[in-house]
């Protein structure tokens, strides 16, 4: 079953979050019940009530201000969607990230299945389905990112056991935009690795020049040497942040440079290459990888050395 994102059915306080656009239903719909979502999710995520949040001497509007977003697919099979609330708890002391609470509304009487998220400070959060699998993505802090403005994109995919969500998958890459999704041309390309596993590498994709070009491409961008051989040796071109997510073939060979020695330091697969300096998470770390790419897959990455 393809993959689509969930369609906004319901809202407490009137307003729709990020990600939530129009689409078709799940198999079935779910009985016509229209509880208080808002009160619902907080309640099962642990959020402070109304009341709470007054007593604590904390103004009501700013807890009225907040809005949740509802979605339906059948993630569980049974026939019947469950009602998915894109939430986020308040918080006075910082920007509140979201989650998503998972409904069951089969009988009725809405019963809470899980809180899913990982606890990573979602913001604008987007929800995708593909059979019994949620996708929860969006900008979230991480690292040293402060809380107001994520630097990173995160996504966690959910899939369903029988009998609870167990998490298939999560990743969080340095970018301010969503990462695509492959379509990369056979041949070699240059760029910063920003996350890797045993078959997707997440790269933020260069523009590579060495010698005379590198010269030209410094004169055509009106950079000028700096003492190192910038501009004569090389010279890198990156106009965006933009993460590109690019499969991995079975096999693939992988290693990187190590920054004491200049050495390069072959690694088991394109996994292991997490953890060393072919990683770069860093705002300022620019660890330069060049990727073989045949048929669509990445079949080798190796280190380039920068003096």
């Amino acid at each position: 079953m393809s993959s689509r994102r969930l369609p906004a059915l319901l809202l407490a306080g009137g307003a729709v979050l990020g990600g939530c656009t129009a689409g078709s239903t799940g198999p079935s719909a779910a009985p016509d019940v229209s509880p208080d979502w808002k009160a619902l999710a907080y309640g099962a995520a642990g959020c402070a009530s109304r009341a709470e949040w007054v007593a604590d001497g904390l103004p009501a509007e700013s807890w009225d201000e907040l809005t949740v977003a509802t979605s339906r697919a059948d993630l569980t099979g049974d026939g019947t969607d469950e009602v998915l609330v894109l939430s986020a708890c308040p918080s006075a002391a910082s920007e509140p990230g979201q989650d998503v609470v998972v409904f069951d509304v089969s009988r009725g009487e809405p019963a809470a299945l899980d809180v899913l998220g990982e606890g990573i400070p979602f913001v604008d959060a987007t929800l995708t389905t593909d059979g019994r699998a949620l996708t929860v993505a969006g900008r979230a802090a991480a690292a040293d990112d402060p809380t107001c403005c994520p630097a990173h994109w995160a996504s966690v995919t959910y899939g369903w056991t029988g009998t609870a969500f167990q998490l298939d998958d999560r990743v969080s890459v340095r970018t301010t935009q969503p990462v695509v999704a492959g379509g990369l041309a056979d041949g070699r390309h240059v760029g910063v690795l920003r996350a890797v596993s045993a078959g997707t590498v997440h790269v933020d994709l260069v523009e590579w020049f060495e010698g005379r070009d590198a010269a030209a491409a410094c004169a055509e961008d009106g950079v000028h040497s700096d003492g190192t051989e910038r501009c004569t040796a090389y010279y890198v071109r990156d106009t965006d942040d933009r993460v590109t997510a690019l499969p991995v073939a079975a096999g693939a060979t992988a290693s990187y440079v190590d920054t004491w020695t200049g050495d390069d330091v072959a690694v088991a697969s394109v996994a292991a290459l997490a953890g060393t300096a072919g990683v770069s998470d860093g705002a300022d770390e620019h660890s330069y990888m060049r990727l073989t790419v045949v048929d669509g897959e990445v079949v080798a990455i190796s280190g380039i050395f920068v003096p």
